[in-house]
């Protein structure tokens, strides 16, 4: 990411901190990490299907919408622990078209998603054992330009720690 992509998320982290600039989250994103079985788990075997669950809820009484980049909704990224690019992305075997996609939420309303990784990289190589971060998000217009494991956003899990033994 660049520098003026850094200082636009400290800005934006920076106002929301600060109830007199009128920014207030409408959006709370999370990520958790299972098992075939549907449990929570930090810890795989080489080969083991993770699942990946990402849950956004509007956190508003009102109904809100998402502009999203294109019809993909979501991605998600894994990386090395400590690193940011990502050895894989969800969508990297997938098209969609370049067209602007509008998603609804009622008030309260929580969507979820869940995609299965076959430890597999994007360049089609089984990953290594070890310790690994996950993030999962919506592909809005603001987000999809952030190609790289990143601060939490309202649309944007925080980062999830797992390992592959």
């Amino acid at each position: 990411m660049s520098i003026k992509g850094y200082l636009l998320i400290a800005l934006a982290g920076l106002c929301m901190a600060f109830s007199g600039c009128g920014v207030h989250p409408s959006f709370k994103t999370t990520l958790v990490v299972k098992d075939q079985s549907g449990n929570v788990k930090t810890q795989f075997t080489t080969g083991e299907p993770i699942f990946f669950e990402l849950s956004i809820t509007n956190i508003t009484d009102v109904p809100m919408t998402l502009t999203l980049a294109s019809p993909q909704i979501y991605e998600f990224l894994v990386a090395p622990a400590g690193e940011t690019q990502p050895v894989w992305h969800w969508s990297s075997d997938k098209v969609f078209p370049a067209v602007i996609v509008e998603l609804s939420f009622a008030a309260g309303e929580t969507k979820t998603y869940l995609v299965v990784w076959d430890q597999i990289n994007d360049a089609g190589r089984a990953v290594t054992p070890g310790d690994y971060v996950a993030q999962g998000f919506m592909w809005t217009v603001q987000e999809a330009k952030i190609d790289v494991i990143s601060a939490e956003t309202e649309t944007r899990s925080a980062p999830v720690s797992f390992s592959i033994q």
